[in-house]
């Protein structure tokens, strides 16, 4: 006959839901509250146990397991919105899967059993099969911690960027790029490159045919020009030439706004001396930023201090 203790069971799901609940916040850039964590891992602890009743077998069922999922994640991770939740959901299921994964992998191969369930009825999980998804577990932790880290260390080099025209402005978060030299070869003014959608509502109806009509990465210049000859932003634009790893030059179109203005509210920095660059592509894969700024704005002695 075998035997499941109760408590060594709580002990055991406790960990491994906390565990995989913690990597599901740290792989969405959600805030990590441990309250709520020890919370929700406490209750899938206490399903695990409940389980082991031949009157609960139920909670064995799909939708029980379901259920109990996501009230975990909503317990770890209250939000109103079915978006974020739904993602930290997949979340917290895939890491699950993974290092089931590895705990019934591990386990066929020392025992010859892929059998690892721990609900009534079934075998034991034993510490040949905990031992190595624990160890699993224990490196993709470090590796969503050393992410979540290097998330924050971005995000604190980020600040808020407004850009002007005509009285319409739009917003954006900016990474300070200590690599970003670029300057306008006419005018000498520091070069700020932003994706062209979160600029799309401050341009012209004529730009974006002209920029989607092209196959390259740089747009028709010469198709621009035309298109916009005769109205006042034909006076804004901008040929920037650059030099990046991989590729010996290019160039990329920007326009002169009417104001720049950087930082948050109660200490920004005005500009008017700045050239507004193009990218057509995302900056950011996790869409920490969408423009890349040099430090000199915010240092430069031109900089108008408001606050």
């Amino acid at each position: 006959m075998r035997y499941v203790y109760a408590d060594i069971l709580f002990v055991v799901n406790f960990v491994f839901n906390f565990s995989l609940l913690y990597l599901a916040g740290r792989l969405a850039g959600a805030p990590v509250a441990g309250r709520r964590l020890t919370l929700a891992a406490a209750l899938g602890g206490a399903y695990g146990v409940a389980s082991l009743y031949p009157s609960l077998s139920f909670l064995m069922s799909l939708p029980a397991k379901m259920l109990t999922s996501g009230l975990m994640v909503a317990v770890a991770y209250p939000t109103p919105r079915p978006g974020p939740f739904f993602r930290l959901l997949g979340l917290f299921y895939l890491s699950a899967f993974v290092v089931g994964g590895a705990s019934m992998a591990w386990n066929y191969l020392t025992t010859g059993s892929a059998t690892v369930l721990t609900g009534a009825g079934s075998r034991p999980l034993g510490l040949p099969a905990v031992l190595p998804a624990a160890l699993f577990a224990g490196v993709l932790l470090h590796w969503a911690v050393a992410a979540g880290r290097e998330r924050r260390r971005i995000l604190s080099c980020c600040v808020p960027c407004r850009v002007v025209v005509g009285g319409v402005q739009v917003e954006f978060p900016a990474l300070v790029d200590t690599g970003n030299r670029l300057r306008d070869p006419l005018s000498d003014s520091p070069v700020v490159i932003v994706e062209y959608p979160a600029l799309d509502r401050l341009l012209p109806p004529e730009f974006g045919p002209v920029w989607q009509a092209s196959d390259e990465d740089e747009p028709d210049i010469s198709g621009l020009v035309a298109a916009l000859g005769g109205t006042p932003w034909s006076a804004r634009l901008r040929v920037i030439p650059f030099t990046s790893l991989g590729r010996a030059s290019g160039l990329l179109v920007g326009f002169r706004p009417d104001e720049v203005i950087v930082g948050p509210q109660g200490r920004t920095v005005s500009r008017k001396d700045v050239v507004v660059c193009l990218s057509p592509r995302p900056l950011s894969s996790e869409g920490s930023y969408r423009a890349l700024m040099p430090p000199e704005i915010l240092e430069g002695d031109t900089a108008a201090w408001a606050g």
